[in-house]
């Protein structure tokens, strides 16, 4: 799933610019957004399954998703994170 990727990073703020870094502390697995969406939607034994890979940042409008089993949690600051699956999730 690419998502409008300009252009993939890892999330390793220790690698990444300035404005990265920042994006990348905002939506990281570390208690951030993604991670607390992610939680509340029931972590592993929910329904979107254990992670599939690692937070990719650098999306359009600065945005960051993170892959599992059965969707994805996609993260913009303007918006939060959200998470995507079914049909609208596989494009």
């Amino acid at each position: 799933m690419t998502f409008g990727l300009a252009a993939p990073a890892q999330a390793s703020p220790a690698q990444a610019s300035p404005v990265q870094a920042s994006t990348i502390q905002a939506a990281t697995a570390d208690g951030g957004a993604i991670a607390a969406k992610y939680s509340a939607l029931g972590g592993a034994a929910g329904y979107l399954g254990a992670p599939i890979n690692n937070l990719r940042c650098g999306l359009v409008a600065g945005g960051c998703v993170r892959s599992y089993r059965n969707g994805i949690i996609y993260w913009v600051k303007a918006a939060g994170a959200h998470p995507v699956r079914g049909a609208i999730g596989a494009k």
